[in-house]
This record gives structure tokens, sequence and C-alpha cells, in this order.
């Protein structure tokens, strides 16, 4: 089984997460910053996005937000109302082709993001008829650490872990799947560069590669 995240590895998000930072920030700080603010996307995950909407409050005359404050902003932004927010400018990374080309694996998404969230985007870049199921290890109504959704979805799935990989492209998706012994492959894409992908394989990635079509040499 091929447990796949779903930022920076099937879809780019740094766009859209970039403008919702943007609108975040310009929030709580009562103006509007300029459109060059941001001078670098984040990484993959929450946490990440998080992190730049706080340095760009504080760095521009801000004053410290609570993190479940600044989060549910950026949410907002991001999702919009029935999703018409900034996650409309996503764009798939991955095509049907490549898919199709991992048929005899079962693919599953395991993600930071909401089942919902994620259905959506994967439903809006053509991709989810691919997927058997969706796995979300970031949920705030319960404290059971990400590794162990993670280990129920391959239970459920009646596979094991030892012919399972996650494939990912941040530090966190290898923190959980090293919390739940399972291989991890990293695709690192051009903007985070062959330091980012030297780093994760030292870190104990199974693989580190700069891109999709090559995660059939190390399978």
């Amino acid at each position: 089984m091929l447990l796949f995240d779903l930022n920076g590895v099937l879809v780019d998000t740094s766009q859209p997460s970039c403008a919702a930072i943007k609108k975040t920030a310009e929030f709580f700080l009562g103006r509007v910053l300029d459109d060059n603010i941001i001078d670098s996307a984040p990484g993959n995950g929450l946490d990440e996005c998080y992190e730049t909407c706080e340095k760009l409050i504080l760095n521009n005359g801000g004053y410290s937000i609570r993190k479940h404050s600044i989060m549910k902003k950026f949410q907002e932004y991001y999702q919009g109302r029935n999703f018409n927010g900034h996650i409309l400018d996503e764009k798939p990374l991955v095509d049907k082709k490549m898919l199709q080309s991992l048929k005899r694996y079962t693919l599953t998404i395991a993600t930071e993001r909401s089942e919902k969230d994620a259905e959506f985007s994967l439903q809006r870049a053509g991709l989810l008829p691919f997927f058997k199921h969706i796995v979300s290890y970031n949920n705030p109504d319960e404290e059971a650490p990400p590794a162990s959704y993670l280990e129920k979805t391959i239970k459920k799935l009646k596979a094991t872990k030892e012919s399972t990989m996650f494939i990912g492209g941040h530090p966190y998706g290898l923190q959980v799947s090293q919390e739940a012994a399972i291989p991890y492959i990293a695709i690192i894409n051009a903007r985070q560069g062959k330091e980012s992908r030297d780093a994760l394989k030292v870190a104990g990635a199974h693989a580190a590669l700069d891109s999709f079509k090559k995660i059939k040499d190390v399978l």
C-alpha cells in the first residue's frame, strides 16, 4: 500500500497558501501589506503556514496571537465558504497516467487536512478515483497521536507495515511515518532544493526524490 501526503506531493499549495497567509496577517494587523511581502512560500504543512503567518504579523508591528485564532482565520481564507477560497488556486502536480502506473498498489491519502478538504482537492484535480481511502491525522477533537491513524488505516485495508510506504514532502510526515514504523519516501521540489532532500535522507527517509516520476525506481 502507498500512503500519499497531499500538499506538495499531489497538489501544489504554495501560491494559494501565500495568498491566504497574507490575508490572515492583514486581518490581524488591520492594514494592507505589500504584494511581495512574503519572499518565499512556506513548507507543505499547516505548522509551516502558521509559523509564516505569525512571523509576518510580528515583523510588521503586530502582537502575538493564539495559534488557534491564526489558523482558524487562515483556513477561512484558504478554504472559503463551501470551498470557494484560495483552495481553487491549487494546481495538480501529477497526472492520471502517473497514478495509473501505480495501479498494482492500493493508493491511500494520509494528510493533515480534513477529509472533506482533501476530497474536494482531489476531486477538483481529477485524482480522487485513484485513491481507496482518505485518512486525516490532524483531528483536534481526538488526542490520539498522528501515527495511530496510519496504523488503523493499514489494519482497516488489511495491509502490513512491511508492505506500506508513506510518500510525503516535509519533515513532519517523516516524523509521523517513523512513529508508525513505516518507510518514508520524500518528494522535494526544485523550490525546496537539494539541501532539503539531503536533510530528509539523513533524518531517516527511505529515499528523497526530486520528481514524482522516480517513485517506481525505489519501490
